[in-house]
């Protein structure tokens, strides 16, 4: 996910630099790659941090989860997987 974003990302800041360069405005193109090259960094540390943090299916084997299972008239009905923290 983090690659596809940094890919929009990319893409979104290189046409921004063409339309400036084609609408002769080429002394603000630097002050532009700046502005929406932290505004992408922003949203790729964001989405990194939000990976990170998410539960993965190995976490269950390494000891980071506990399984809760509720219980109606002594059948288990339901079960959920908790991230411990």
């Amino acid at each position: 996910m983090l690659i596809f974003l940094f890919t929009v990302s990319a893409v979104y800041i290189l046409s921004m630099v063409f339309s400036l360069i084609y609408d002769g405005k080429v002394a603000e193109v630097g002050s532009e790659i700046m502005k929406y090259s932290l505004i992408a960094l922003s949203a790729v540390c964001v989405c990194g941090i939000i990976s990170i943090s998410t539960p993965k299916s190995i976490d269950v084997y390494r000891g980071r989860t506990t399984i809760e299972i509720t219980y109606k008239d002594s059948i288990p009905v339901d079960s959920v997987v908790v991230f411990k923290e």
